[in-house]
């Protein structure tokens, strides 16, 4: 059965309104189901499910889709409801997908970049990842609200370890610190130096500890970030002085103003 499908799948586009039942459902979640996004809303699921059991469920145009390759391109949230309510379903089915269409399901609203790239790239990235790369040119904002989708997903798979890195180091810092532009100051300074050192600077910002009068550079930094957390401090302002206090603490200096620098500080390999 698995085999049969997959071939079914290899045809050219076309759309098939049929019952899926639960049984269908669950060996389409089961086996086709493997690069999709997160699930949204449990909400949406439970809704769902609702309608089904009680036969009331009425589709639209959007239903189940799968890519050539046989990948569950679109539905998840669907094939769940049904499976849970134990009922079949009237959707329409389209075989055969296209893997660029992925870029234009639900859009341009529902599917966040970060959605797309989980199925185009099979990147692990998140929502914090994606506002870490927007931050990472706060300065070229221009030239950010510029790029296509796609030209994004490449930005994506091209800095992924350092948006990662990133992230992660803030994953527990407070409001105000925990924000994309700050994660995108130190994606670019995951670029000058090595893991301890990002590591320790994104501790510092994190838990607002030092133990030497050069790390006190980055406190100050935390404190005076956490003091106008959100729209309060302009975006440039914030970009700035994160990066002034980091380049600060990487060349041994104490200053007792945090300047916002003239240009950018921590060029990415291509920009210099």
């Amino acid at each position: 059965m698995l085999e049969n499908f997959k071939n079914i799948v290899r045809t050219k586009e076309e759309t098939h309104w049929m019952d899926v039942t639960p049984e269908m459902a669950e060996f389409w979640l089961n086996h086709f189901n493997t690069r999709n996004r997160a699930i949204k809303s449990r909400r949406s699921i439970e809704k769902m499910r609702r309608e089904v059991a009680d036969r009331t469920y009425v589709s639209s145009h959007q239903g189940i889709a799968f890519f050539r390759s046989g990948v569950l391109a679109d539905g998840q949230h669907r094939l769940m409801a049904i499976k849970e309510a134990g009922v079949p379903a009237y959707l329409p089915v389209t075989l055969g997908l296209r893997e660029q269409a992925v870029e234009h399901i639900d859009d341009p609203i529902i599917r966040t970049l970060a959605d797309v790239s989980a199925v185009e790239l099979s990147l692990p990235i998140s929502n914090a990842h994606q506002g870490a790369l927007a931050g990472m040119f706060t300065l070229h904002e221009r030239w950010w609200h510029m790029q296509t989708r796609h030209e994004r997903l490449g930005l994506f798979a091209e800095h992924s370890a350092a948006l990662i890195a990133a992230a992660a180091g803030l994953c527990r810092a407070p409001k105000g610190v925990r924000m994309g532009l700050v994660m995108g100051v130190l994606a670019r300074v995951h670029y000058k130096v090595g893991p301890d050192k990002l590591n320790t600077i994104a501790t510092l910002l994190t838990d607002g500890v030092s133990t030497s009068e050069l790390e006190g550079v980055i406190i100050r930094l935390r404190n005076q970030l956490m003091l106008a957390p959100g729209n309060r401090m302009d975006r440039r302002k914030r970009y700035g002085i994160t990066e002034r206090a980091i380049e600060a603490f990487l060349n041994g200096e104490t200053p007792l103003i945090l300047r916002v620098p003239k240009g950018e500080l921590f060029p990415l390999p291509d920009e210099e």
